[in-house]
């Protein structure tokens, strides 16, 4: 209802969205409004669930965990980054990205600097695969031995 033509059989085109979003940037607050808590309250929702079956971790993945501005009381965070270069290739590498979508995107993020500075944990994928595997690995047997949170 919010953006009007963005559907085909009944479902959300998430190109078509894209499009009238880029058209006109104001429809994202309108769109945050609507997803953001519906995120939230899946995520505290999947916590709760994961501390009531016994688990010693519990992973989300919160692509705009800053920018969104809400504070989820996770105990830590950890950022992944690459250089810029290697981030704008990538990025132009998907299907149907363009040089302005990709400028547009990234206005709305904070620089990567500014996630690095507040993050616990730093993954830098500029790196091979098997390295950030196992620098993973390496955090997640660091965070269970120290044993569960206070």
């Amino acid at each position: 209802k919010l953006f009007p033509g963005v559907t085909r059989d009944g479902r959300i085109d998430r190109s078509l969205l894209s499009q009238k979003l880029g058209a006109d940037p104001s429809g994202f607050a309108r769109l945050e409004q609507l997803v953001h808590p519906l995120v939230r309250a899946r995520i505290a929702r999947f916590m709760d669930e994961a501390e009531a079956d016994g688990h010693d971790l519990c992973v989300v993945e919160v692509p705009l965990l800053f920018e969104s501005g809400h504070d989820y009381g996770f105990d830590a965070i950890a950022v992944t980054w690459v250089d810029e270069a290697i981030q704008r290739q990538r990025a132009l590498a998907r299907p149907g990205m363009s040089g302005d979508k990709l400028d547009t995107i990234l206005a709305r993020q904070l620089p990567q600097a500014e996630k690095k500075a507040r993050a616990t944990y730093l993954f830098d994928t500029g790196r091979p695969l098997a390295d950030m595997r196992d620098r993973v690995a390496a955090l997640v047997a660091d965070i269970r031995a120290k044993g569960p949170r206070q």
